[in-house]
Parts: C-alpha cells; structure tokens; sequence
C-alpha cells in the first residue's frame, strides 16, 4: 500500500488449518462439532477483547480452524487497541465492507465497539 510516498508492508503468514469457509464448504459439520466450535470461537474472542483489542472485521476467511477445532483469528490489519489511536482510521481502502461487517463499522471505523466483533463472529457461524 502506498501513501504520501511511504510504503507499508502487512506481512501475512498462512496459519495453520483451513478457514471457516473452506471448513464450511467441505461438508456440513454435525451438530456436537458446531457447537464445540461456536463456544471456543466465542472464548478466543472473549480473550482478544480481554485484551484490548477489537477485531473490526471477522469474517469465514479469517477464522481458521485448527487441531481440535481450536479457533485463531487473524488478519488483524483494521483491530484497534482500546485507548490508543489506529494506523487504520481511513483504512476502509485496506478492507471493504462485506456481508459480515457489523453496522457500527460500516458507519465508520472509529465507531466499532466489542460488539461489533461479536455480530462478525455470528455471522461468520450462521454462514
């Protein structure tokens, strides 16, 4: 990305285990699965906010499923930390809106809350 004349680099490695999506696509999973998972992805994000830190932008393809379907979040490249000002204020060019976004962060980035976090998360379950 480029921006008056400054490169920034976001380095990605690929995590380890498939995204909820590609999970979701190879086969609908069974009812004691679906709830093991909705419960840890719901305890991870219950410890990235315990943390300080909002997400801003969950959806299937950044929730990966790991060994024993233990939840990892990633592409945290729009989380804010609480009380400290983000490098993505003006970053919707980083990452557009998408059926997943919550409608705090669709007003703006500056508004996402906790909650926010928590409506991706459903949402990216439901799919």
């Amino acid at each position: 990305l480029w921006d008056q004349d400054a490169f920034w680099a976001i380095p990605l490695a690929p995590p380890a285990g498939q995204s909820l999506r590609a999970d979701r696509t190879a086969a609908a999973p069974a009812e004691p699965r679906v709830r093991r998972v909705c419960a840890r992805a719901f305890e991870a994000l219950a410890a990235v906010h315990a943390a300080g830190v909002v997400h801003r932008a969950l959806n299937p393809d950044r929730i990966f499923l790991r060994d024993a379907d233990a939840p990892l979040f990633t592409d945290f490249v729009l989380a804010r930390i609480t009380g400290e000002e983000s490098i993505a204020a003006g970053g919707r060019d980083l990452d557009p809106v998408d059926a997943y976004t919550a409608p705090g962060c669709r007003v703006g980035l500056e508004f996402p809350e906790p909650a926010s976090d928590i409506y991706g998360l459903a949402a990216s379950l439901y799919y």
